[in-house]
């Protein structure tokens, strides 16, 4: 089977996405062919390594040459958007942007449909128009995996109706759905009036680690200091600066914030300006060698904040991520984010807003009694908690559609 994943972002934002490169190489280790359509104007082809597995990638750029003919292009809507001019496409389609939030563009419907797949397996909310359009258009099923519930989203009130309203339309022409976990696939199925989504969350794969120094020797981390990691994006709504308030405050403690993102020199800044010793501001590191530099680190932090109901019910890529690099984890005190850790005693629960709490929190977690606790459990964790478990429903998934 060809499918034909519909990702609205750029070639540089794919290499980070781990979610999509264990989706495509898992379907590609099932016998399935699949490339990955990208919202990216500079991008014409080429190939993604997905954790050692081959993805070809097309872009904007690419030459389509009118598809291998074998599928009938066939549907009103993108006759109808083949006729509008460029300059009127691209005025409608950035109305509609601001408005619903899909992003559509007649380029990327060519290039989507030309590659003429079984079916497409559509990246989040932004992508259902363009998915629904290409899929009709030639005649095939599309799968929307939803990587958050996209009705608890921060934005206004009226803006939430609309996007709502207009993800159900979207959702029930869908011959699948796919979220992340237990209240997204819940709050889906009550607010749309759809069949439960089929949850598949995103979990580190199972490569266990044996502890490692990288942290230690690229940042020159004393060996008395313990290290607690953050690693994720540098934005709102992840505890940053509980962190640099706690920081003061447990000496003995090495706090590395490593990720991307719109607050990176702001928080440098803020490091600077406070005199803070023990905070480090790293850089971003490949996917690939994310869990070395975990295994690192004697703690991870997953402080999301309760700025919205999306924050509330998420359950963040992190959090496999320090399960699968063996470290406890100091995590938000929200429904689904704490599951794993409660469930197997792996870590401890904490306000993400108060940075008196995390201080007590971190005192206690690295009491070397409470801290070999924590990692005696650990082991049963990445049993459960990892990539391999979720691909496994992945693969049935596709294979319900060709039964």
């Amino acid at each position: 089977m060809k499918i034909c994943m519909l990702l609205m972002n750029k070639y540089e934002l794919l290499l980070t996405d781990s979610r999509v490169l264990k989706e495509a190489k898992s379907l590609t280790e099932a016998g399935h062919e699949v490339v990955i359509a990208l919202y990216d104007e500079r991008y014409t082809e080429g190939y993604v390594d997905a954790f050692g597995a081959p993805i070809r990638c097309v872009g904007l750029g690419k030459e389509t040459g009118g598809g291998r003919g074998g599928k009938k292009h066939g549907h009103w809507t993108y006759s109808l958007i083949k006729l509008l001019p460029d300059r009127v496409a691209d005025f409608f389609f950035g109305m509609v942007e601001r408005a619903l939030l899909f992003r559509i563009n007649k380029r990327f419907l060519e290039v989507a449909i030309s590659e003429e797949p079984d079916v497409y397996h559509v990246h989040d909310y932004v992508a259902l128009l363009s998915g629904w359009i290409a899929a009709k258009t030639i005649g095939v099923p599309a799968i929307y995996d939803s990587h958050e519930c996209y009705v608890y989203v921060q934005m206004s009130p009226k803006k939430r109706r609309l996007v709502t309203l207009m993800e159900g339309v979207m959702a029930r022409q869908y011959a699948r759905i796919i979220t992340v976990n237990e209240t997204c696939a819940n709050t889906i199925k009550r607010v749309h009036g759809v069949k439960k989504p089929v949850i598949i969350s995103n979990y580190a794969m199972y490569i266990p680690q044996t502890k490692t120094d990288v942290l230690r020797k690229k940042y020159g981390i004393p060996e008395d200091k313990k290290i607690v990691l953050y690693v994720g994006a540098l934005q709102e709504g992840r505890g940053l600066y509980t962190v640099l308030d706690a920081a003061p405050r447990i000496e003995e403690c090495v706090f590395v914030l490593m990720g991307p993102g719109p607050l990176r020199k702001e928080l440098a800044g803020a490091v600077k300006k406070r005199g803070l010793k023990n905070v480090i501001i790293a850089d971003p590191v490949p996917p690939t060698q994310l869990l070395e530099h975990i295994a690192s680190a004697d703690v991870g932090l997953c402080l999301i904040e309760n700025i919205s109901k999306s924050y509330y019910y998420s359950l963040p890529n992190k959090i496999g991520e320090y399960i699968m690099g063996g470290i406890p984890i100091v995590v938000s005190d929200f429904p689904e984010m704490k599951k794993p850790v409660v469930k197997y005693n792996i870590g401890i629960t904490c306000d993400p807003e108060d940075p008196e709490e995390l201080v007590s929190v971190l005192k206690e977690l690295l009491r070397p009694e409470v801290y070999s606790e924590k990692i005696k459990h650990m082991a049963d964790a990445q049993r459960e908690f990892n990539w391999e478990n979720e691909a496994k429903k992945l693969v049935d998934l596709y294979n319900s559609l060709s039964s």
